[in-house]
């Protein structure tokens, strides 16, 4: 078996069935390049160029690129032709798989698996405080929805919450109860969800999988994320399901928070802990089942 988990080793696999028609090609797909040539999928636009276009225009602010990821958004096609070549194609979740089918993408799938990522390392001794703190992580990314916490902020600060941010910014933001970290060792970041009650989280693009919640719900923090991507999946059969938002809607995430807060101290621990403990165990479950994946395509050779 020939497991290749990166997207430019993709067209390999021809090669590795001429050298051995016998031989099982396995293909671990961990973004949405498959879709995109960027690999971003916006919610509720359709993946291709267009999309592309968006991420160089509004997330790299260069004109010049978005012309070439336009002439380049068909190379796609040199990976869904790779993928005939693949006997199973794993995923990182399901929202993934159904992004393919949802957009007609009648890509040469033999067999497909969904298997989540095993639950990075995470240990957090939450101490909150009696005066509600959020931590947001995405930097000004426009993809990450920095500019929907933008729209949010008003009225979020106004309710006395305090909100510290993570990542790059050019800019300053100018108000009390306004933290801006820059961007931090990731071990200091886990040690800032010590006291956070809750993750903004206002990505506007379909993540499969979005790393900065899993780490907020095994720290304990709840997250207010936006109803796209994994986060369904992630948080589905948790009371967290009912912070989520919908994607783009400032307003929305204002009240989620307000919900929150509204609980006090106590409440969101235990919704926290409630969280983090249904969510290490969706994660350790499924990433354990890769090998048993793994077996059933060798029990055909």
């Amino acid at each position: 078996m020939v497991y290749i988990p990166f997207f430019s080793l993709y067209p390999l696999a021809p090669a590795v069935k001429r050298l051995n028609p016998r031989a099982k090609v396995v293909f671990h797909v961990h973004t949405n390049q498959l879709l995109s040539y960027t690999s971003v999928v916006f919610y509720g636009v359709e993946p291709g160029l267009r999309g592309d276009l968006m991420v160089e225009l509004y997330e790299n602010r260069n004109a010049a690129r978005a012309v070439v990821s336009g002439m380049l958004s068909e190379l796609r096609r040199v990976y869904w032709l790779a993928l005939s070549y693949a006997d199973l194609v794993v995923f990182v979740s399901g929202r993934q798989l159904e992004l393919i089918s949802q957009f007609r993408l009648k890509l040469p799938i033999r067999e497909a698996a969904v298997v989540y990522n095993p639950p990075p390392p995470v240990a957090v001794e939450k101490r909150l405080p009696d005066r509600s703190v959020f931590m947001y992580v995405g930097g000004e990314s426009y993809i990450k929805g920095f500019h929907i916490l933008l729209k949010a902020l008003p009225s979020l600060v106004r309710s006395g919450i305090r909100i510290r941010l993570f990542g790059g910014y050019s800019r300053k933001l100018r108000h009390p109860l306004v933290e801006a970290y820059g961007r931090v060792p990731h071990e200091v970041l886990m040690r800032f969800h010590r006291e956070s009650w809750g993750l903004l989280f206002p990505s506007i693009i379909e993540e499969p999988l979005p790393y900065a919640v899993v780490e907020a719900t095994l720290a304990g923090t709840v997250p207010i994320a936006s109803r796209a991507g994994g986060v369904p999946e992630i948080l589905s059969g948790t009371v967290a399901e009912r912070f989520m938002f919908r994607a783009g809607d400032a307003d929305e995430l204002v009240g989620r928070v307000e919900e929150l807060i509204g609980l006090g101290v106590k409440d969101v621990m235990e919704i926290g802990e409630g969280v983090k403990g249904v969510v290490r165990r969706r994660l350790r479950e499924s990433a354990s089942r890769l090998p048993e994946v793994f077996m059933k395509i060798l029990s055909d050779i």
